[in-house]
C-alpha cells in the first residue's frame, strides 16, 4: 500500500478495534504542529468532545514499510486512543479547570512554526510557550500547546498565562540543579572526584522532561549565577536540561559550540534538540544572550 491506501485502510478498519460508544466514533486527517514536531495525523474522537487524542499516521505508515502487518498497526494505533482517553481534562474552555495543569515550555527552530500562532516569549533564538499537561509520567509528558484561539476562549491575557504558568510549572515541576559529579553518582553509584578545573552543572526540573525551560522562571537566572559565583554559560543540551558552565571554568566558545553540535546530530533525537548555540549570562547587566568571543566576557 502507498501512503494514500494505507490512510484508507486505517479511515475503514481502525474503529474494529476500537470499543463501541453511543454515537460512533468520528475520524479526521489533519495535518499536526507541535512544537517539535509536525505530521499527518488521525484524529479519533467522540460527539461533543472538547479535547482529544491524535495518532501518528506517519510513524505508523513508516513501521508498515519496515514489515509490521497493517492489522498489527490498526490495534496499536487502537490501544493509543483508548489510553489517552481517559486521562483528558474533561473542559479544555474552562480555564479554572486547566490552570493548574499549565506547564512552561522552551524550544528551538523546531518550535517557531507552531509558536505564530499563539503566546510566546522570545530570547534570542529560543521560544517560551505554555502547554496545557493532559498526561505525565515518569519519562513522558502528553500536552498541547496553548494557541492564540484557545487563550482567547480563555478570556484572560498573554501576561496572566504566563503568570499562571510559571505558578503552575513551579508546583509541579520544580527546579533540580546538580553538580555533573552528582549525576553521575545517581546514574552509576560510583564517584568520579571532583573536576578541578572544570565545574559544570545540569538545570533541569524534578521529572527531567521539557527541564530546560526552568532557566526561564522569573528569577532563576540570577538565582544560577548566586550558585555559580556569576558570569556563565549556558550550553543547550535538549529541550529537556541544559549544562550551566561558570564562565571562569568554561572552555572556548569554539570548543562548546562543536560539542553542542556533534551532539545533537549524534545523540540528541530531532525532536529534542534545543539549539546550535551556546548562551552567556551576564550577572552585572542580567543579560541573557548568544554567547560571542570568551574574550568579550
Amino acid at each position: 500500500m502507498n501512503f494514500s491506501d494505507f490512510k484508507e485502510y486505517t479511515y475503514t478498519h481502525i474503529t474494529d478495534y476500537l470499543p463501541p460508544v453511543k454515537d460512533g466514533w468520528i475520524l479526521q486527517f489533519k495535518k499536526i504542529e507541535k512544537t517539535n514536531e509536525s505530521y499527518t495525523g488521525l484524529i479519533v474522537k467522540q460527539k461533543n468532545m472538547k479535547l482529544f487524542p491524535s495518532v501518528n499516521l506517519d510513524d505508523a505508515y513508516m513501521l508498515y514499510c519496515n514489515g509490521q502487518t497493517a492489522e498489527s498497526l490498526m490495534k496499536k494505533m487502537a490501544d493509543i486512543v483508548t489510553s489517552a482517553l481517559p486521562v483528558l481534562p474533561p473542559d479544555i474552555r474552562n480555564y479554572e479547570e486547566i490552570r493548574e495543569r499549565l506547564l512552561l515550555r522552551v524550544s528551538g527552530e523546531n518550535g517557531r512554526e507552531a509558536a505564530k500562532n499563539a503566546p510566546a516569549k522570545y530570547f534570542e533564538d529560543l521560544v517560551l510557550t505554555v502547554s496545557i499537561v493532559f498526561d505525565a509520567d515518569a519519562e513522558q509528558i502528553g500536552s498541547i500547546m496553548v494557541t492564540n484561539e484557545l487563550l482567547k476562549i480563555f478570556g484572560i491575557s498573554e501576561a496572566q498565562l504566563f503568570k499562571d504558568a510559571e505558578e503552575s510549572s513551579r508546583k509541579n515541576f520544580p527546579e533540580s540543579f546538580m553538580t555533573l559529579r552528582e549525576i553521575i553518582m545517581e546514574l552509576s553509584g560510583e564517584d568520579p572526584g571532583e573536576d578541578e578545573k572544570r565545574k559544570m552543572y545540569m538545570l533541569t526540573n524534578s521529572r527531567r522532561v521539557f527541564g530546560a525551560s526552568v532557566l526561564f522562571y522569573d528569577g532563576e537566572m540570577e538565582a544560577v549565577a548566586s550558585r555559580t559565583g556569576g558570569d556563565y554559560y549556558i550550553i543547550p543540551s535538549s529541550v529537556h536540561e541544559i549544562i550551566i558552565v561558570p564562565a571562569e571554568d568554561a572552555a572556548s566558545l569554539q570548543a562548546m559550540k562543536r560539542k553542542v553540535k556533534a551532539a545533537n546530530s549524534c545523540f540528541v533525537e530531532p525532536g529534542d534538540v534545543l539549539s546550535d548555540n551556546v548562551y552567556f549570562y551576564d550577572s552585572s547587566s542580567h543579560r541573557f544572550s548568544i554567547a560571542q568571543n570568551t574574550g568579550d566576557h
